[in-house]
């Protein structure tokens, strides 16, 4: 396999995570991994949102909890690259400050598709990586998730002490 694209592949389990900076809607800064607790990212463009409403679901379970939140944390990443230029720039960002309202939620923003091409996500789809806080790479999926990569991904999660009762 050539280099190129053993750098393009989905960043698989056991793999350490390159370090990602990412921002918020207001311009605050976080890094992922961030070496406190494992970070659940949901990462997703305009199209990979229609992929997988049962990822979204998922999300809100894991931050379901004050306990869970101590545990592991899940975040939503929109890849926005496509949008990364005037006027359009202002309306993606009004629009996701809009969901954010609405859901209550933090949404950060990936204007040059950074994450995306570090990690080697798909891109046009949902993809879901968890992260341990030293960087390592406990379970990635692209697109939409079957049964069986839920049911694993609970597991995972109960194994770090987390309540994901629905699944």
């Amino acid at each position: 396999m050539s280099l190129v694209l053993s750098l393009l592949a989905l960043i698989v389990r056991g793999a350490i995570a390159p370090p990602v900076v990412l921002h918020d809607t207001a311009g605050r800064i976080r890094q992922v991994p961030d070496q406190k607790i494992p970070i659940l990212v949901i990462y997703e463009d305009q199209d990979g949102g229609k992929d997988n409403r049962a990822a979204k679901d998922f999300l809100g379970r894991v931050n379901s909890t004050a306990d869970n939140r101590a545990r592991c944390e899940a975040i939503a990443v929109a890849d926005v690259e496509k949008y990364d230029w005037w006027p359009a720039k202002k309306y993606v960002l009004a629009d996701i400050q809009k969901s954010e309202a609405q859901k209550k939620t933090t949404i950060y923003i990936d204007w040059k598709g950074a994450v995306r091409k570090a990690w080697g996500l798909g891109k046009g789809k949902n993809n879901l990586v968890l992260v341990a806080p030293d960087g390592k790479v406990l379970w990635s999926s692209t697109g939409t998730l079957t049964s069986a990569q839920l049911e694993e991904l609970s597991g995972i999660l109960r194994d770090l002490g987390l309540h994901v009762d629905g699944l």
